[in-house]
């Protein structure tokens, strides 16, 4: 059996931040997960929200602010800095856009040049592939290479390739999967969706989670490298466009409305919404998929969005969930002052990535 002063289960964002992070302070870490970003990870965007589609109500909100930090705090990973080194993760694009339809309300409009805003977005000239009348705005929020990202996070800090079992909080004994035995002095479940099966397993009840269903659209052609929120007089974008690999991945409200659809229904459905969004684009010759992943949250009132990063803390264990994949670095900052500061050495593993439509070989 192996003892390890600080557990981390999952092999997300959250958890290889707070293992690299950990780690790089001198603590003694091991995550542990079958595989590297499964899930709500590489089925993210990969933006690095900074607030601004917050506040398509015409005004700052609480998420907006709570956020407004991260693209700062993740561009100085990137560099190298900042406590986690991510300098050897891609960026995929340094900025997005926000481009609006014709059905725009001129107080957003006033809104988003207003000094609210300012150092946020900017307007500017149409890509060229938009018609040159469109109305469109530059957001200094960054989009990653999601595979970058946690293969980087993977090789900073002691990773095992298994999946747990169950966790007796009071012994801090942790089966695994492949018949191994860990005792555990502190134990982070970061697992995402994960996290209510370990939960169940091990026969606590708390903390609850939530589920918020997405049906993403996945497009494959001759489609120019977009990073982008289309945006109405809705509270949310109407459709949020990322490129990766050559493949057009699709959220936002097309999302949102998907998922209570068939896939068949949906592939008829969210394209010709999105051809309706984007007609200076042709689109006609796209190949079409989607992919449905739940956003894992803790629970809320009425299913709402949470604001903040979240953690609980059962006796050695703490349960948590960042919310947005951009605030990981928040929640680890509020995990590791509960670090034990015991000593041990433990070796690392390789642990696979997982798999997505754009990276599958």
């Amino acid at each position: 059996m192996t003892a390890i002063p600080n557990l981390i289960i999952g092999g997300g964002v959250a958890a290889l931040w707070l293992n690299a992070q950990a780690h790089a302070r001198g603590h003694s870490t091991l995550a542990v997960s079958p595989s590297l970003g499964a899930g709500q990870t590489l089925l993210s965007q990969g933006i690095i929200h900074g607030g601004t589609k917050y506040a398509l109500s015409g005004a700052l909100t609480q998420a907006s602010e709570a956020i407004k930090g991260m693209p700062a705090r993740w561009l100085a990973a990137l560099a190298g800095d900042g406590g986690v080194d991510l300098s050897g993760a891609r960026i995929a694009c340094d900025h997005q856009l926000m481009i609006h339809d014709s059905s725009l309300g001129g107080r957003l409009v006033q809104f988003f040049a207003s000094k609210a805003l300012a150092g946020r977005m900017e307007s500017v000239a149409p890509p060229s592939f938009l018609s040159p009348d469109r109305r469109v705005y530059q957001l200094s929020e960054p989009v990653v290479d999601t595979d970058s990202v946690v293969q980087c996070l993977a090789a900073a800090a002691p990773v095992w390739a298994a999946t747990v079992n169950q966790i007796d909080i009071k012994t801090g004994v942790v089966s695994l999967d492949d018949g191994r035995t860990v005792t555990a002095e502190r134990i982070f479940l970061l697992a995402g969706a994960g996290n209510e099966l370990v939960l169940n397993n091990s026969r606590l009840a708390m903390p609850a989670m939530q589920r918020r269903p997405l049906q993403m659209l996945v497009g494959r052609g001759a489609l120019p490298p977009m990073w982008a929120h289309i945006v109405g007089t809705d509270t949310k974008p109407l459709a949020t466009i990322t490129t990766h690999n050559g493949f057009w991945y699709i959220g936002g409200d097309i999302a949102e409305r998907g998922a209570t659809q068939s896939e068949s229904e949906f592939l008829t459905t969210a394209p010709a919404r999105l051809a309706q969004l984007l007609p200076d684009i042709d689109l006609s010759a796209v190949e079409w998929s989607c992919v449905r992943v739940d956003r894992a949250e803790p629970a809320t009132q009425n299913k709402a969005r949470p604001d903040h990063p979240y953690w609980h803390q059962q006796g050695r264990l703490f349960t948590g969930w960042p919310t947005k994949l951009a605030l990981a670095p928040a929640l680890a900052d509020a995990l590791i002052p509960h670090f034990s500061p015991n000593h041990a050495d433990i070796a690392t593993e390789s642990v696979p990535l997982a798999t997505t439509p754009w990276n599958q070989s």
